[in-house]
């Protein structure tokens, strides 16, 4: 993981990157930065005669600064809907999909959120969940999918098998307390625009209420964990109202 942005981008110098580094670091405007990877992006199709590919690379490159870097998000979501404006909208929705898919299977499961492998994987799954709430926010793409998926996983009192009161920390709270803050991000961000839009997401509301209730009065909760939970069932209660 690099300490810094401008460390993250010396180490993956690309023409493309080299754009998006200067948009995040305030040499160049939305507007310059836009241009110039769409610029970049029609060359390379021409060249190669391969959209997606092309595309894929510029959206694996956001995905992965979001991931390290969350203050880029509020500029990385702007971008992300140029870039769409300017492409086949078919054609984006489907790469944007498979670049989260790929990071949701990666990420999305106990195991590996607890893998050493992954130098801050509960930081980059939050971060990640963060920065696909506020493009679900923002209209860039319909994402509640993702949604649904993270606060299914997060808050099952029934999917985790905690044995609270035990002596250390099972796996199932270290799984729970590595998800809880990811789900989170949903409900603070855009749960008012997820109940109200996504039948499913609506349907499973009171059941995830109902257990985040659940969860926040235990005693081997972390208490940062704990008041991030608290203030989201704050939200879920207040949005179902």
């Amino acid at each position: 993981m690099s300490e810094s942005l401008q460390e993250w981008f010396s180490e993956n110098p690309t023409d493309d990157n080299i754009v998006i580094r200067d948009y995040l670091t305030n040499l160049i405007s939305l507007d310059d930065a836009a241009s110039r990877l769409v610029q970049s992006l029609q060359e390379k199709i021409t060249s190669s005669r391969n959209a997606n590919n092309a595309l894929s690379a510029v959206l694996e490159v956001i995905a992965d600064i979001a991931a390290e870097f969350p203050r880029t998000h509020e500029a990385l979501v702007p971008l992300l809907g140029r870039l769409k404006s300017h492409s086949s909208p078919t054609d984006f929705d489907r790469v944007f999909i498979y670049t989260l898919d790929e990071r949701w299977l990666r990420y999305g499961t106990s195991a590996e959120l607890r893998s050493e492998e992954l130098a801050h994987p509960i930081d980059d799954w939050t971060n990640l969940n963060r920065f696909a709430a506020l493009a679900h926010k923002e209209g860039v793409q319909d994402l509640s999918r993702f949604a649904r998926d993270t606060l299914d996983m997060a808050w099952r009192r029934d999917g985790w098998r905690v044995e609270w009161g035990a002596t250390g920390l099972s796996d199932d709270i270290i799984a729970l307390e590595g998800h809880a803050p990811a789900a989170a991000q949903w409900v603070i961000i855009c749960g008012q625009r997820l109940y109200h839009e996504s039948s499913q997401i609506e349907q499973k509301w009171a059941g995830w209420t109902h257990d985040l209730s659940w969860i926040v009065e235990q005693e081997g909760l972390n208490e940062s964990t704990r008041l991030l939970c608290r203030q989201a069932l704050q939200e879920m209660q207040q949005i179902a109202k």
